[in-house]
């Protein structure tokens, strides 16, 4: 189970590692 914070952080470094590329 992943908690709703953990799923955040996960899309914000995503999010971030896009905009970097």
């Amino acid at each position: 189970e992943m908690k709703t914070s953990e799923v955040v952080a996960l899309k914000k470094i995503h999010m971030d590692n896009e905009r970097e590329v």
